[in-house]
């Protein structure tokens, strides 16, 4: 529809000829007309073509089979002076419409194609002549053609697509192609609700044949793949972790832990399906991600089976080195400079005993020294902290399970936390 309407925008406003004139004029036209020959009064001077594409929309893009589809249309303009009239001879005629087929036109082919080779245009197209020679031809298409895509950031990725046109068996010297534009022509362009269009480009590049190249950039809207993929997986992540908060008596730690791993390894499949099975020019960084979190479940599953293993040891001796883990993962060095800083020292204070027999009832509730001695005693071996060997004895190896599952969760959650966020500031950069 858009094309009907910028053809329609070329037709004259004066619409009071007739169709005898314009069989008139097609006639003396085609009239010993050769589209085999192509224009130009001076051979030795190339032929001048003038190009602009627009982009109306992006198809898709299939990493996997690494196919760039587009929508748009070209605006061909060149001289054919074969083609030129007086309108006042054909009832004020100053434009015609003539079959790409039955005119010359530069034959252009697709030359990094998907599929099969295609040339520009069919012949359902008409080109649009003025009595000057002017010629006006807007072939539409949707080209389909092979991009290796670059899934490196996956899915905050960026890719560079490029659509190039050959002219076939037509050198630099019959015919010079120039770009109207150094970008497309988006005016028309409607978005993509999985693309978003970055920046385009429009060249010729000039070798033993020339070629027009048209560059389009453009990058994947993350928003879905956050919401659907990455977060699912980060908090898959971090419920992982809180298997160490689960009872040893449920049961349930390591049923726990392998249906984490499975559902992650299910990720893997899915983000892997999503990708082209390539290693070149690199993988995508979320798969090394998804291979550090298997990874992290594998460890932590193991981390659970070792933690109920000490839970349930029956051994009678716990090992001086266990002891003194324990110690430091509930702070008791801690509790001994704090303890050994507010011990004071205990004064004795040995009294006469009085003759007076008004104080034998005071002197009888009195303490004796060596009471006061046993007391004294008492009080240190309460404010004195424990060493190993004492704790030692208190200990049991439930007691060591639980500092090995507190040790092992503020490992999982330090680790968890450091991957997670290194990789989403990685891909953000990039992206931004």
């Amino acid at each position: 529809m858009l094309i009907i309407l910028a053809l329609v925008a070329l037709i004259p406003s004066s619409m009071s000829q007739s169709s005898t004139e314009g069989t008139n004029l097609y006639t003396a036209l085609m009239t010993s007309y050769q589209k085999h020959v192509r224009p130009g009064t001076d051979y030795s001077v190339p032929l001048s073509v003038n190009i602009r594409f627009s982009l109306m929309t992006i198809q898709g893009f299939d990493e996997t089979e690494g196919k760039f589809s587009i929508t748009g249309f070209f605006t061909i303009t060149w001289v054919d002076n074969r083609l030129t009239w007086t309108p006042a001879s054909y009832g004020g005629l100053t434009s015609t419409l003539l079959s790409q087929k039955e005119v010359w036109k530069p034959n252009m082919m697709l030359s990094n194609t998907y599929s099969s080779l295609k040339f520009l245009g069919t012949d359902d197209f008409y080109i649009r002549y003025t009595y000057t020679g002017d010629a006006t031809w807007m072939p539409a298409d949707v080209f389909d053609v092979s991009c290796d895509a670059d899934v490196k950031y996956y899915p905050f990725d960026s890719q560079v697509c490029k659509v190039q046109f050959t002219p076939w068996f037509i050198t630099p010297s019959e015919v010079s192609f120039t770009a109207l534009n150094s970008e497309l022509d988006v005016t028309l362009f409607s978005p993509n609700s999985k693309w978003e269009l970055s920046t385009t480009g429009l060249k010729v590049i000039s070798d033993m044949f020339e070629a027009v190249e048209m560059q389009v950039s453009f990058k994947r809207r993350y928003v879905f793949y956050v919401v659907n993929m990455i977060l699912p997986l980060c908090l898959m992540t971090a419920i992982n972790s809180f298997v160490f908060i689960l009872p040893v008596d449920s049961g349930e730690r390591v049923g726990f832990s392998i249906t984490n791993l499975l559902s992650i390894a299910v990720y893997l499949t899915i983000v892997t399906d999503a990708l082209p099975e390539a290693s070149q020019p690199q993988i995508s960084v979320l798969s090394y991600l998804l291979l550090t979190q298997m990874a992290m479940s594998v460890l932590i599953m193991l981390l659970t089976i070792l933690s109920i293993k000490v839970y349930m040891s029956e051994e009678e001796k716990i090992p001086q080195n266990y002891v003194t883990f324990v110690n430091v993962m509930q702070f008791k060095w801690l509790k001994r400079k704090s303890q050994a800083a507010i011990v004071e020292p205990v004064e004795i204070n040995v009294e006469p005993v009085s003759s007076d027999r008004n104080n034998k009832k005071d002197v009888s509730r009195r303490k004796s020294p060596a009471d006061q001695q046993k007391q004294l005693k008492n009080e240190r071996e309460l404010t004195t902290p424990k060493t190993d060997n004492d704790l030692e004895v208190d200990m049991t190896w439930k007691t060591v399970g639980h500092a090995f599952d507190k040790a092992s969760l503020l490992f999982v959650i330090m680790s968890s936390l450091i991957i997670n966020m290194t990789f989403m500031v990685y891909l953000i950069h990039t992206y931004v």
